[in-house]
């Protein structure tokens, strides 16, 4: 395992991606595993592997709220832009848009980073939202 134990898990990984893309289900397992194996591991919190790690295990899943409400209860990812768009993002496809607009003021207020990220990401979605209000579906 070495120093980096979570170094296995992401190469393993990038390999099912690379050489078995098809493969969803190993795929799937690998990063179920992962996220269980360093939940509470202070080393992993704000690792960007490990938080994108949950990112695409909550891909995978019809409903990934309550996964992102665990990862904030484990403070997985809380200095992540990259979290706290991607839960913002699967609210808004959800149809909850004022807790879209929420988490990305959390993000914000969290100094999540790159802050250029979660900035560009709200942006995008307050356009979406003006939009929204201009066209309201039929």
């Amino acid at each position: 395992e070495g120093d980096d134990p979570l170094q296995a898990f992401t190469t393993y990984a990038a390999y099912l991606e690379q050489h078995r893309p098809t493969d969803a289900l190993a795929a799937f397992e690998l990063r179920e595993r992962c996220c269980r194996a360093f939940r509470d591991d202070e080393r992993y919190k704000n690792d960007a592997r490990y938080v994108q790690m949950w990112l695409d295990y909550a891909d995978n899943l019809q409903d990934p709220d309550d996964l992102f409400k665990f990862m904030k209860k484990k403070k997985v990812g809380l200095q992540s832009a990259a979290f706290w768009c991607a839960w913002a993002l699967r609210s808004e496809e959800r149809g909850h848009v004022k807790n879209a607009a929420e988490l990305y003021k959390k993000g914000l207020e969290k100094g999540a980073l790159p802050t250029e990220m979660l900035t560009a990401k709200q942006a995008a979605f307050e356009a979406r939202a003006v939009d929204r209000e201009r066209n309201p579906p039929p």
